[in-house]
């Protein structure tokens, strides 16, 4: 996890893994010829420990804080205040002036003359007195009612005013979230709905892969920027009605089949090999064609991997993510192809074998695509594609099968059987007398285009989600 006290970012790297580390040192990359996406500036990062894997997508934790400016939410990082929310939020001020004062009656001394024949005029007097008195206090009184008004409309105001910010802010609270949701909702949809090979390459810029309006007044897009030849961001955005814009992102795994290929590192990969003296085990042909397949020696990562000679007859079992669940979990314990464990591979089968028993394609000749088989499956006709078995595979003597066998248990190639292409098998591979494996990457290259329903955007399995991203991010 990153660090919270200092900037520090978590690292995917091609293993699938995710890691943290600190991040040391930031600088421009203006000069460096890399994908390019709107709203994302080139940097340099170098961080500490480094990545044990090739890394491809890093999230960046930066330390900064917080506040309510006069017209959004705001975040303060090296980039100064950045708006998380849109700028439409108002400021929510009253205040309270005073009307004016109230003004008290003034006292009136009378002085009872010496003549004692005033009486009545004193007490006339005091009668005016009291009268006055009396005025003073109804005048009092209309100034303290005058003063209450002036209160309660300036309550009645400050309210009005603080309930049109709270609507505003709650309807662009809500264009946000519904914003979001369909940015979140465009991705999904390009993840269930899309099959075929990925247009976006390596280095360059993203390409649209879907674009629509919302309501009439908002619009949203999904893009795919590809940051290798297996992985690819996929970014959905949206905004509704002149709200904030809205970015999400999420890592998605797109099996590229030369890729595949480029990762077998001997003809047969397994556990073990037991070989009668008259088998044979051949990988000098690999990039060489063969009769319906051809060749595959102009393909440049096949050549740079597989040419001269480099790739022996026999080898062990590649790590995960090639082979094995590791920490990967227990849906890659049985054959995978890249990210595709063994239940998608059954639910994306051309062919489903899920009870075991023989394989007879009724084509011989044709391409099957992808078939899946549980338990103990035989082979008993030619056939070609991909053979993905969670068991134990037997191919019958005499029937040759071309392209890639991937079996999690045992294979037994029985005598005069064949096998043209390349081999991954979980535990032990017996060949009977006169068995061959010819291997050919050419043959496993045109099974795996063949099946052409393994060729998806799949969510990275575990974390993949790499947003919201800030309308500030730019």
């Amino acid at each position: 996890m990153p660090d919270p006290d200092k900037d520090s970012v978590l690292v995917l790297s091609t293993d699938g893994g995710w890691r943290g580390a600190a991040l040391a040192r930031r600088t421009s990359g203006s000069g460096l010829e890399c994908a390019e996406l709107a709203g994302f500036a080139r940097e340099v990062w170098t961080l500490d420990p480094p990545p044990p894997a090739r890394p491809l997508v890093a999230l960046y934790f930066e330390r900064g804080s917080y506040r309510l400016a006069s017209d959004a939410f705001r975040y303060r990082g090296r980039g100064g205040w950045q708006p998380l929310t849109g700028t439409g939020l108002a400021a929510d001020s009253s205040g309270l002036l005073a009307a004016g004062r109230g003004r008290a009656g003034g006292a009136r001394c009378l002085a009872r003359p010496r003549n004692d024949s005033s009486d009545l005029q004193v007490e006339d007097s005091v009668a005016q007195m009291k009268a006055t008195q009396l005025r003073s206090e109804d005048g009092f009184a209309l100034a303290l009612v005058l003063m209450a008004l002036v209160v309660l409309a300036a309550i009645a105001t400050a309210a009005a005013v603080a309930a049109v910010g709270q609507l505003r802010a709650a309807g662009m609270a809500g264009r946000v979230v519904s914003a979001r949701a369909a940015a979140l909702g465009g991705v999904e949809r390009i993840l269930a709905g899309t099959v075929g090979p990925p247009v976006a390459e390596v280095g360059g810029a993203a390409v649209d892969m879907a674009a629509d309006s919302l309501g009439g007044t908002g619009l949203r897009r999904v893009r795919d920027l590809r940051i290798s030849r297996e992985f690819h961001l996929l970014v959905g955005e949206a905004a509704l009605g002149g709200g904030a814009r809205v970015r999400v992102a999420r890592v998605a795994w797109w099996m590229d089949p030369e890729s595949r290929v480029a990762g077998h590192r001997a003809v047969v990969e397994s556990g073990s090999v037991s070989a009668s003296a008259d088998a044979f085990l051949l990988a000098d042909s690999l990039l060489a064609g063969r009769p319906g397949v051809a060749a595959c020696d102009s393909v440049q990562l096949l050549a740079d991997t597989m040419g001269a000679d480099t790739v022996p007859a026999t080898g062990p079992l590649p790590s995960p993510p090639e082979w094995g669940a590791g920490s990967d979990g227990p849906a890659f314990e049985g054959p995978r192809i890249g990210w595709l464990g063994a239940a998608m591979l059954a639910a994306l089968a051309d062919l489903d074998l899920s009870g075991g028993g023989e394989l007879a394609p009724a084509c011989p000749e044709c391409w099957s695509g992808l078939v899946f088989g549980l338990g103990r499956v035989r082979v008993v006709g030619p056939g070609k594609g991909v053979l993905a078995i969670d068991g134990d595979l037997i191919v019958e003597s005499g029937v040759a099968w071309t392209g890639l066998v991937l079996v999690s248990g045992d294979v037994i190639l029985e005598p005069g059987s064949e096998l043209l292409g390349l081999l991954r098998a979980g535990g032990q591979v017996t060949l009977g007398t006169d068995a061959v494996v010819d291997g050919s990457a050419c043959a496993a290259l045109k099974a795996l285009k063949a099946a052409t329903s393994l060729s998806r955007p799949i969510a990275l399995p575990g974390r993949s989600w790499i947003g919201p991203l800030p309308p500030g991010a730019e």
